[in-house]
């Protein structure tokens, strides 16, 4: 399986490169050559387990919203990149096109930044966004664990169309909160390691809606409307009738 392999090369040569800029090992690995499902090939995806030590316990950062009138920043940008996307599956059952560039040195400092930040006790949340883009990761900090949801008021510039600027999946950003005093600590600090960011918005209370605005139009919805599609989507798939022939 020559094509196999090449993903294989390829994928340890992307590793090989992160692990350098991060100053990271990776200690050991696994990988089969024939993961098929009905005669294709499953997708070259690699997944890095990684355990750590955390020192000081209260300087750990939640990952979805957690008070009412924090400022919402963004940090790193946008771009206009929807090869490989979620949104592309979803939309149109395509997985195809280039996927979104990473630059590794922009990465670390971006990292450098965030532990700065965090050592720092300048923020209340933060989450990296990935699959689904901004938008997704945006409803995941306000729903977080579904026990306290919170609203959110979010505008967003108009440099590219709505669906990249919502659900483009471009590489190094990360959404997080903090209090309105914090918020211009977060961004000098951002400033100083070169990353990108800007405030977007903020986060409301458990009754008001999940708002992204764009001159181009909007996204509002109910809390409870995104935590039943969210939480209840596996138990949805699990009940739906059976579509094999059997």
């Amino acid at each position: 399986k020559p094509h196999i392999y090449y993903q294989l090369r390829e994928s340890v040569l992307g590793m090989k490169a992160a692990c350098e800029a991060f100053e990271t090992p990776v200690t050991g690995g696994n990988v089969s050559l024939f993961n098929e499902t009905d005669g294709r090939a499953i997708y070259p995806t690699p997944v890095v387990g990684m355990v750590g030590v955390i020192e000081d316990t209260s300087k750990i950062v939640q990952q979805a919203f957690t008070t009412e009138g924090d400022d919402i920043v963004l940090l790193g940008e946008n771009t206009n990149e929807l090869g490989g996307s979620e949104y592309l599956y979803v939309t149109a059952r395509l997985v195809a096109g280039t996927p979104p560039a990473v630059d590794l040195e922009k990465e670390r400092a971006l990292q450098q930044a965030m532990m700065a930040m965090t050592n720092g006790r300048h923020l209340r949340s933060a989450r990296d966004c990935s699959d689904g883009g901004l938008a997704c990761t945006l409803a995941e900090c306000a729903l977080g664990d579904g026990e306290t949801p919170l609203g959110i008021d979010v505008r967003l510039d108009d440099d590219m169309p709505p669906v990249p600027n919502l659900f483009s999946e471009s590489q190094g950003r990360i959404v997080v909160s903090c209090s309105p005093e914090e918020t211009p600590a977060v961004l000098r600090i951002a400033e100083a390691y070169g990353v990108p960011a800007a405030k977007i918005g903020a986060v409301r209370g458990a009754e008001s809606p999940f708002r992204i605005a764009m001159s181009e139009g909007r996204i509002e919805a109910g809390l409870d409307t995104m935590a039943d599609a969210y939480f209840g989507a596996l138990a949805r798939i699990m009940d739906a009738p059976s579509t094999s022939g059997a």
